[in-house]
């Protein structure tokens, strides 16, 4: 009896030490498992917290983002109407260039202009050099005359074309003074006839007998050409093969500058190896 009592004994305490030790244990588990649903809802209320931040943060990032595209546009729309201005500046520059330029080079031009030449006669003169009957043809001897007449500082510059005909062409026919109502003048400036028409009338006011420098010079002149301007009806063998040749068996129609008649243009014919003057003629 005393056995079962003991062993009832030492059952009670054992099974009170045990629920002693159950309920202590059970109370300590519920105090780590408050402290730790203490401690997740303090990381939720974090987790919500850093959540709340971070999407305050990332609206506030998108925002500005928002705005710096903005910007980024605005400043590439600025830099494309820069650009423009830019080209139409160059543009304008450009015109600018071309037109000072322009206006330079009229400014140049008017500065070398001389005067204008204001007409008021046609000069003749008698060359101081002599040719053969080989004057290279009506072309070839107005070259001489523009050259003699372009090397004289004492007649004005123009055109000169000389006094000669051929067969198929007469002076009357490749003058541009043909008609002319402005006197014809020596070299000296004395007059020789009042226009055109009182040159071809068979009678001259003075004698042509003043070259390119003013000198006089007594000379036989090659023409082939009569009074009135017309070619001479003498025929091919009086214009020196149409003034391409100097054979000695050819013959040349000449003037005398002494005369003041119709001789001053067709007075007799020469050897076309001799040397006469030309009449050059300001058109």
């Amino acid at each position: 009896m005393k056995k079962l009592i003991l062993a009832l004994s030492i059952l009670s305490s054992f099974t009170f030490a045990t629920l002693t030790i159950s309920t202590t244990a059970d109370a300590r588990d519920r105090v780590t498992i408050s402290s730790l649903e203490a401690r997740i809802n303090e990381l939720q209320l974090l987790v919500e917290t850093l959540q709340s931040q971070h999407a305050i943060e990332t609206a506030d990032l998108l925002t500005k983002i928002t705005t710096l595209n903005n910007q980024i546009t605005a400043l590439k729309s600025y830099d494309n109407s820069l650009d423009a201005s830019i080209r139409e500046l160059n543009n304008t520059n450009d015109n600018q260039d071309e037109a000072l330029v322009l206006l330079n080079s009229r400014i140049q031009a008017l500065e070398s202009a001389v005067e204008p030449d204001i007409r008021t006669s046609h000069i003749m003169f008698v060359t101081s050099q002599t040719f053969n009957g080989n004057l290279g043809g009506l072309s070839g001897a107005d070259a001489k005359c523009q050259t003699i007449a372009d090397s004289s500082a004492n007649i004005p510059t123009g055109t000169y074309r000389a006094w000669l005909s051929n067969t198929n062409t007469s002076v009357k026919d490749r003058f541009e003074a043909v008609n002319s109502s402005l006197p014809f003048e020596r070299s000296d400036g004395v007059q020789i006839a009042s226009n055109w028409q009182d040159l071809v009338d068979g009678s001259l006011s003075v004698r042509i007998n003043r070259d390119e420098n003013l000198t006089v010079r007594n000379r036989k002149v090659w023409t082939y050409t009569e009074y009135n301007g017309v070619k001479s009806s003498m025929g091919a063998d009086y214009s020196c093969g149409n003034w391409y040749s100097n054979d000695i068996y050819d013959g040349g129609r000449f003037g005398t500058n002494t005369e003041v008649g119709v001789k001053w243009t067709a007075d007799a014919h020469l050897g076309c190896t001799t040397r006469q003057s030309l009449y050059c003629v300001q058109q």
